[in-house]
């Protein structure tokens, strides 16, 4: 889908009606994919990173590295990047049910 706020009416709406499924959403950026991990995606693959890392594996494969270690690499350092983002949405933000919450006392 190329309309992000639709993207997150779907997983929104995916989340609420099903608790148990994976939902892959494709983000705009990397606050873009710190939103969706917000509304319930379990990932959020940030189109900005994704092209960046695509165009470090081509210009390494060009260069004469070794497609193994290319794709290692790679493999590393989107799911580095993806803890990233998990983490920092939870340190930025509370939890839904910590905004929606009615209660006032302890």
């Amino acid at each position: 889908m190329d309309n992000p706020q639709a993207v997150e009416r779907v997983v929104e709406t995916a989340r609420i009606e099903r608790k148990d499924i994976v939902i892959v959403a494709r983000a705009r950026d990397a606050q873009h994919a710190r939103e969706l991990y917000e509304l319930g995606a379990s990932d959020a693959i940030p189109e900005t990173i994704e092209a960046s890392l695509q165009l470090s594996e081509s210009l390494l494969v060009d260069i004469g590295v070794p497609m193994g270690l290319v794709i290692a690499s790679i493999h590393e350092k989107r799911d580095e990047f993806r803890k990233i983002l998990q983490v920092e949405n939870k340190m930025a933000r509370p939890s839904r049910a910590m905004k929606t919450s009615t209660r006032t006392g302890p």
